[in-house]
């Protein structure tokens, strides 16, 4: 099994951008607003390449490219959320999780001081080859939701993960 997706909460001792990174950010995300942020172009933000997308909640700034989503807030929080959030792509993590959190974490000191970090969420995913008769997780013993500990809910279903008799995917933890 593989991460394919990691989502990561990064709380700040010290948010290192100056006042022309914020104004540069500002502009590009104006820039961005009035040519609608599909057709925006490439921004460069501390040596890498990224397109500036629509922000909400406390993040001032999201910045996506293939490898990575950056969420950024502009002002520390107290703790009260992390003001840093990096989705890992899988493409990013093919390399390695370690290798990715190590490279990440050093071009993210160029601009910040973590003080902690928090995973909120792990995409699982692996590749099986095989007959269907050779798939060896029995749906039922294999919970999709889980509202309460020991409690199961929404086993998955046949139904739901099969075109005729190929297996097309397993989700978990969706909704």
């Amino acid at each position: 099994s593989l991460v394919d997706t990691l989502h990561t909460g990064f709380y700040l001792s010290e948010i290192k951008l100056a006042e022309d990174d914020f104004k540069y950010l500002d502009e590009k995300k104006q820039d961005s607003r009035k040519l609608g942020f599909e057709k925006a172009g490439i921004i460069e933000f501390y040596g890498r390449q990224f397109k500036m997308m629509g922000s909400k909640n406390m993040y001032a700034y999201v910045l996506c490219n293939d490898d990575f989503t950056i969420k950024i807030a502009r002002e520390l929080s107290g703790g009260t959320y992390p003001e840093l959030f990096i989705e890992y792509r899988s493409r990013f993590l093919l390399g390695g999780l370690e290798k990715a959190h190590k490279g990440l974490g050093e071009w993210l000191a160029l601009f910040a001081d973590i003080k902690s970090e928090k995973v909120s969420r792990a995409d699982l995913a692996t590749d099986y080859k095989g007959a269907i008769e050779n798939f060896d997780i029995n749906p039922q013993n294999v919970v999709k939701r889980c509202r309460k500990l020991n409690r199961r809910y929404e086993p998955i279903s046949y139904d739901d993960n099969f075109d005729g008799n190929k297996l097309t995917g397993l989700n978990f933890g969706s909704g």
